[in-house]
């Protein structure tokens, strides 16, 4: 899988002093894609069941837990 640059793709809204990342300007969290990867579906399963997201976003969204887990 290709190292991309998940600030193109993740966004973030300020609720009460947190940061929340989301996929683009969508109304999908990045937490919701990992926890979804982390139970099991794959890439195709997720893009079919949300068709705005693409293999990119996912990979985006990967990319941001890596690095923002290394920092913690």
């Amino acid at each position: 899988m290709r190292k991309i640059d998940y600030r193109e793709y993740v966004t973030f809204e300020h609720r009460h002093r947190v940061k929340i990342p989301y996929v683009r300007d969508l109304n999908i969290k990045v937490n919701d894609v990992l926890y979804w990867l982390s139970k099991g579906k794959s890439f195709t399963q997720i893009v079919n069941r949300f068709p705005e997201l693409t293999i990119t976003d996912l990979e985006a969204c990967l990319a941001y837990a890596e690095d923002h887990y290394q920092q913690q």
